[in-house]
């Protein structure tokens, strides 16, 4: 055996250095150069990557290909694409010099990194292998010479009008290849008023501004927000250039603006619950709101919008009026005399109570992650030191629903299908054991679970014989320190064993009644409970089943009387 080792170890060893020669021996003699220009190239204008190969090994090199990898910041000039370009060679005899060229253009950034990677694949004429030699090269890119300024007020009230403005300069030289545009990021609630200029584009994250032809110039946007009090957002200003279809940002800046408290502070609040709630639970939403002003409000209307598949609206308990349509309650002078008129100082509250569905409406592998949110709102049009011609306030609260986990626990005599043959009378019988089966089935409702538990104790009279079955890897083992039955089931998705089969595990135990279990039904395993990681939350869930006794009313073939011990 010592030889053996020995030998393997000098085989390995022997294969390593020839490995390292025919690389070493394979790139002798072989050059690879990348030439890009000396001078600093201007973003999106083309300019040319040349790729030299030379071949001095002394012998003709095949299937030569040489590739170019532009990296994201440098794409193709004919397609703007980013992605490698092989040109294919053939054979290249020895004292031979091949250069290829690339056309290529940089692209615009903040932060942009320019680099240019060639590869050269070849075959040596006296070896059956691949090999390759990379070369890359640094491109000084000139970074163009812009500058931009944002202004915006450091705070604001909810659905006051206020100004965002912006000024930029530019070079006079852009590219052909290239468009300038000017974006404003802002929140999706943002309601533009006016803009100057008047064209203005919708962007992903808010308004763009096409066309500008000048050099220089200013951009502004009037608009308002409906924040909650004391919350920040932000607004960000880009320069940005659109090369090939895409767009690209070489110069931002971004400001962060803070919504002062209102003159009529308002706040949603779910009572008597943490941050997560669990089906079938019975939710009460108070919204409270207070006259933070010297003078009266008047003419007061809360907007509450119950957003989520959770909520059970045929449960609803509410004075205010509500809308089916989209799921919102409202509160005004009709319904609540006090919203006519609130008193300076003065505060008040309304309340929805609503129930979460029992069930997930579940129907496809990705049904999970269900939350419920109630999205209110309260306005009124006396307006205390505002231009808006209203007050107004918003407030928002989401909770998260945990996922469930169910066990089910059921015992079996007849489990043929199972793999594990019973033995002992049916009834069972004072003082003579007789073999059970437990099967235990896992469902997972809502959410993924992780580190998902499953235990038991056997009850009195009854131990584990070793023989177990099912369908996942693991297999129901005894705690020595408990005396529990127990499955580490591990992790879970959701939907697990609603639309795919449900992971179960099967293990026998042997059970002896004694002369006190006469007449009644022995309890073969006590309630089984079911734990785990809720990833969704980040709290622990548990689920119980109901204990297993000979009465096994899971086992079709047993009758009422059939699991009565007997003496």
């Amino acid at each position: 055996m010592k030889k053996i080792l020995i030998v393997s170890g000098i085989i390995v060893a022997l294969g390593g250095i020839i490995f390292y020669y025919l690389i070493s021996y394979s790139n002798k003699g072989v050059k690879v150069e990348i030439n890009v220009p000396s001078d600093e190239v201007s973003v999106g204008v083309p300019f040319d990557v040349d790729v030299i190969f030379t071949n001095e090994t002394g012998n003709s090199l095949g299937d030569v290909k040489i590739t170019l990898d532009p990296s994201e910041q440098i794409v193709f000039d004919s397609s703007g694409m980013s992605n490698i370009e092989a040109r294919e060679l053939g054979e290249i005899k020895n004292g031979s010099t091949v250069k290829e060229s690339f056309k290529v253009v940089a692209l615009p950034g903040e932060e942009p990194q320019y680099k240019a990677v060639a590869t050269v694949f070849y075959s040596p004429a006296s070896l059956v292998a691949e090999f390759k030699k990379k070369q890359e090269a640094e491109v000084r890119v000139r970074k163009p010479d812009y500058e931009l300024t944002l202004e915006v007020p450091e705070q604001v009230s909810s659905g006051e009008e206020f100004d965002i403005k912006l000024k930029y300069e530019r070079d006079d030289d852009l590219p052909e290849l290239a468009e300038f545009e000017v974006h404003v990021d802002h929140p999706s609630n943002f309601e533009v008023v006016k803009s100057k200029p008047e064209e203005i584009g919708k962007a992903i994250d808010g308004a763009k501004f096409t066309n500008l032809e000048e050099e220089e110039g200013e951009i502004s946007l009037t608009g308002k927000v409906e924040f909650p009090d004391s919350s920040e957002f932000q607004v960000k200003a880009r320069l940005v250039m659109k090369m090939f279809g895409e767009e690209y940002t070489f110069l931002s800046e971004t400001k962060t603006i803070l919504t002062k408290p209102s003159a009529l502070s308002f706040q949603v609040v779910l009572g008597e619950h943490e941050s997560e709630v669990k089906p079938g639970d019975e939710l009460t939403y108070v919204l409270t709101y207070r006259n933070n002003t010297n003078v009266p409000l008047e003419d007061i209307v809360i907007k509450a919008q119950l957003l989520g598949e959770m909520f059970d609206f045929g449960a609803l308990d509410t004075n205010g009026r509500f809308a089916s349509t989209n799921g919102t309650i409202t509160w005004d002078k009709n319904n609540v005399s006090e919203l006519r008129k609130l008193d300076a100082g003065r505060d008040g509250s309304v309340s929805v109570k609503i129930k979460i569905r029992g069930k997930y409406p579940i129907q496809q592998l990705n049904d999970k992650n269900f939350s419920v949110v109630v999205d209110a709102r309260i306005e009124s049009p006396t307006a205390p030191n505002l231009t808006t011609g209203k007050t107004v306030n918003t407030s928002r609260v989401e909770n998260k629903i945990a996922g469930l986990l169910e066990i089910d626990a059921g015992g079996y005599f007849r489990d043929a299908q199972s793999g594990i043959i019973n033995g002992g009378p049916l009834p069972p019988r004072v003082g003579i054991p007789t073999n059970y089966t437990i099967h235990w089935r896992v469902t997972n409702y809502g959410t993924d679970v992780d580190k998902v538990e499953v235990r038991a104790k056997l009850g009195a009279g009854v131990k584990f014989t070793g023989k177990t079955a099912g369908n996942t890897d693991s297999a129901p083992q005894v705690d020595s320190s408990t005396g529990e039955v127990v499955w580490q089931v591990g992790r879970l998705l959701a939907t697990t064993g609603i639309l795919n089969e449900k992971p179960e595990a099967i293990f026998q135990v042997e059970a002896r009644p004694s002369g006190s279990d006469v007449g009644n039904y022995m309890v073969i395993l006590e309630s089984t409970g079911i734990q785990g990681r809720d990833e969704f939350t980040e709290t622990t869930i548990i689920g119980t089943d109901d204990p297993v006794t000979t009465r096994l009313s899971a086992d079709p073939t047993v009758g009422a009387n059939d699991g009565k011990v007997i003496q």
